[in-house]
């Protein structure tokens, strides 16, 4: 049984291949554009996109209004608003995957492909892509000046994004921030590499480093074959996480990054992946203010305005009224506070704070639990994930983590039992995890590996 169960994990590459030779169901909800403006006024540029959500006239206002003061010509694209998209729709793209982002991420990802699309089909050769909530940095006419000196070592470059990663205030300084959440694979993703490798830079010239995973998309330039690459990519699997974590996923892309930033994040900028803005419902529903507190909290920390963002979820853990949001308040405080860098002691205390307040949601048990086994501290670790492998998702609230409950803490309680030489739970649990289809293929390896040890 188990030589039978490795060997199908083993060889289920073929399979389980997501990139289909067919078009996915994405390709129905990409939307034409209307260009106005066809030269972009920067050398080796085609076009600037910038992307737009209609019901934010203000940050269009303040982007529009930063390249005029460049002389550059851009065209406004009205953003696919992924948060009046139904469930089916979701479910749709989706596939055989559950529904694991927000809406806001699946229209950030058609409104990409929409300009994608346009792109391949005008025949540009580079364009550059921007969300509306950028900010210039440094000398815009350094960026020419880079595409030819990539072009000259790399004549096969897909990708350059306009910053070194994404910015965040963390302790009253700037930095550079990687989204926790920077390596997430598919359950049947065919290449499997360790996380270092993902995060790693190497330098191609003194002014360009290649990397391989970031966050953000906020600005990025691409070649004709980096079009092409992630146009095909995107149609032709089904959604499985936000853009800038999918997009790594495809093969043999070349992304670079400039040793400095030139464009980059707004810091202050509010994301609109991750809450709704609905102008046409002010007037007949006004939300309470802790409910804006909440939501403002997760568009701060989507962002990496993670010091906003902490001051938010504080606020509503404080004044809300609604039992799930206050819980996922009060976690997303303690998540907050962990890449935060806080002391452990403070954020373990949030984690427990949560955990107390609704006893019957996992995820502060698999926090808890992960952080200890990572510490090594197994005993700890066991007894957190042994009690939150028994919880079930909520079906009433939108704020959930359901890959916890579905592998999450399953993957805890297999790892920890090992660990602690309960090698029969180990190997049951592992059992259990390896025919979900979900089970992303990184995990799936770790468990074969470890199983393959104790057969």
């Amino acid at each position: 049984m188990l030589f039978s169960l490795l060997t199908q994990s083993l060889f289920s590459d073929a399979p389980l291949s997501h990139i289909l030779p067919q078009e996915t169901p994405i390709v129905n909800y990409i939307k034409p554009l209307d260009l106005r403006e066809f030269e972009s006024g920067l050398d080796d540029i085609d076009c600037i996109y910038v992307i737009n959500l209609d019901q934010r006239p203000d940050k269009w206002a303040r982007v529009k209004r930063a390249f005029d003061e460049k002389k550059l010509k851009v065209n406004r694209i009205s953003a696919v608003n992924g948060w009046q998209l139904s469930e089916e729709m979701l479910k749709e793209m989706c596939g055989p995957y559950p529904i694991r982002c927000q809406a806001g991420h699946f229209g950030c990802l058609l409104s990409h492909l929409s300009i994608l699309k346009d792109a391949c089909q005008r025949g540009f050769k580079t364009i550059w892509i921007c969300e509306d909530d950028i900010d210039f940095l440094s000398d815009i006419h350094q960026i020419p000046e880079l595409l030819r000196e990539l072009s000259d070592n790399d004549p096969e470059w897909d990708i350059l994004f306009t910053d070194v990663l994404p910015r965040i205030y963390r302790n009253g300084k700037m930095i550079h921030y990687v989204h926790h959440q920077v390596c997430d694979p598919r359950p049947d993703v065919q290449q499997i590499k360790p996380r270092e490798y993902y995060l790693q830079k190497s330098d191609l010239t003194d002014n360009l480093l290649r990397i391989h995973k970031r966050s953000g998309t906020t600005s990025m330039i691409l070649s004709r074959s980096g079009i092409q690459k992630m146009l095909y990519y995107f149609t032709h699997v089904y959604f499985w996480s936000p853009i800038d974590q999918d997009m790594h996923s495809i093969p043999n892309l070349h992304e670079y990054v400039p040793s400095k930033d030139i464009v980059s994040n707004w810091i202050e900028a509010d994301s609109d992946t991750v809450r709704s803005i609905d102008k046409s419902k002010e007037n007949t529903a006004t939300p309470a203010p802790e409910s804006v507190s909440l939501k403002r909290g997760l568009s701060y920390q989507e962002s990496g305005n993670l010091t906003h963002a902490l001051e938010e979820f504080h606020r509503y853990s404080v004044s809300g009224t609604s039992e799930a949001e206050v819980f996922w308040a009060l976690y997303q405080l303690a998540k907050t506070q962990q890449d935060l860098g806080d002391p452990a002691t403070l954020f373990l205390k949030a984690y427990i704070k949560a955990l107390y307040y609704l006893p019957t949601r996992a995820e502060p048990f698999y926090s808890l639990s992960r952080y200890f086994r990572l510490e090594r501290e197994f005993s700890k670790a066991y007894q957190f994930c042994k009690i939150g492998v028994k919880l079930t998702p909520p079906h009433d609230t939108q704020y959930c983590e359901p890959w916890i409950y579905d592998y999450g803490i399953l993957l805890e309680l297999a790892l920890c039992a090992y660990h602690l030489g309960k090698y029969e739970e180990f190997k049951e649990v592992s059992h259990q995890l390896l025919h979900k289809s979900t089970l992303p293929r990184e995990f799936r390896a770790q468990l074969i590996a470890l199983l393959t040890n104790e057969a």
